[in-house]
C-alpha cells in the first residue's frame, strides 16, 4: 500500500504540470538489409544504399549492424566487423565494412547489412 500523498506534494506536483509540455513528434521511417560486396585482403569495402524517391524530407538518423547471411559463420571463419555510416542524406547513406581482426583473408561475400533510417520530425 503506498503512503497518501500530502498536500505539499500535491502543490509541488501542480507546479511543475504547466511546464511540462508534450511536444508532437511525426515519424518517418525506412529499413533494409544490403549485401556488401565481397573485399580484397582485410580491406574495407564499401556499401551505398539509396532510399525511394522521395522518401524523406529531412536527412534521416541511420543505425546500422553487420551479420552473416545465414545467421552463423561462413566456412567456419569467425570474424568481426564493424560499421560506420557517412555522406547520410535524404536520398540515401554510404557505409564503411571493416574487419575487426585482420586475418590476411579476404572479406567474403554473405557479410549483410540491416539497416534502420528515422526521421523524428520536432525532434531536432
Amino acid at each position: 500500500m503506498s503512503e497518501p500523498r500530502t498536500p505539499a506534494v500535491e502543490v509541488a506536483i501542480a507546479k511543475l504540470m504547466p511546464a511540462v509540455v508534450p511536444i508532437p513528434l511525426t515519424w518517418d521511417a525506412a529499413a533494409g538489409t544490403e549485401e556488401f560486396p565481397a573485399g580484397a585482403v582485410d580491406t574495407a569495402s564499401v556499401l551505398v544504399v539509396s532510399f525511394a524517391p522521395n522518401r524523406f524530407c529531412n536527412t534521416p538518423v541511420v543505425v546500422a549492424t553487420p551479420r552473416w547471411r545465414n545467421g552463423d559463420w561462413i566456412g567456419g571463419v569467425k570474424d568481426s566487423f564493424a560499421v560506420t555510416t557517412f555522406n547520410v542524406s535524404n536520398t540515401g547513406f554510404s557505409a564503411l565494412l571493416r574487419r575487426v581482426n585482420p586475418s590476411g583473408k579476404p572479406i567474403t561475400a554473405g557479410v549483410l547489412l540491416d539497416w534502420i533510417a528515422v526521421d523524428a520530425k520536432g525532434a531536432r
